[in-house]
């Protein structure tokens, strides 16, 4: 091995450190600066969205509380709603002169983890008076949402005449989730 000068050391010294400060440079360039530019980016941004968040937890708490108010009027205990379903129908299908033909079980089923209950009742009258009795049931508080609604024609054999009749299925959501 060739044994190198003082001069020829000095230079390779003060080259190496050249080259330690430019890789020192390169690496600033590339990856520390963007490092840190993202940080401040990040701590501005979560500095902002804390006003945001409590100002978007506000808007959720109001829609869910819009929400809970529309399904409140349609909801309905499962052990009170075919009584008082068949009180408050009885009591338009009397004012509107019509009468309640059928009124089969409750059928129950689950969707969404909510207990659905689904009532089918058959009247029979004019058509004028099924129409302002299913009105009144519609806009009626506590019966619960008609989901479906049919008109068709029964003929009686005996005394030979074709009677209107009218098939509603009215829908209740339980106030206990399963």
């Amino acid at each position: 091995m060739k044994k190198l000068s003082s001069k020829e050391m000095k230079n390779r010294q003060y080259l190496f450190i050249a080259g330690c400060v430019l890789a020192i440079i390169v690496c600033y360039k590339y990856a520390i600066a963007n490092t840190l530019t993202l940080y401040n980016e990040y701590k501005s941004m979560e500095n902002t969205s804390q006003g945001i968040n409590l100002q978007s937890s506000k808007n959720v708490e109001t829609e869910l509380l819009k929400v809970n108010a529309i399904i409140k009027g349609y909801s309905a205990d499962t052990l009170m709603v075919r009584r008082n379903l068949l009180n408050e129908v009885n009591s338009k299908v009397l004012t509107n002169y019509c009468k309640i033909v059928s009124f089969p079980e409750t059928k129950l089923y689950t969707e969404f983890g909510f207990l659905i209950m689904s009532n089918t009742m058959e009247l029979e009258g004019s058509y004028f008076n099924l129409l302002k009795t299913l009105y009144s049931i519609e806009f009626s508080e506590g019966i619960g949402k008609i989901n479906s609604c049919s008109f068709y024609v029964v003929e009686d054999i005996f005394k030979k005449t074709k009677k209107l009749r009218m098939k509603i299925i009215i829908q209740n959501i339980s106030d206990h989730k399963i």
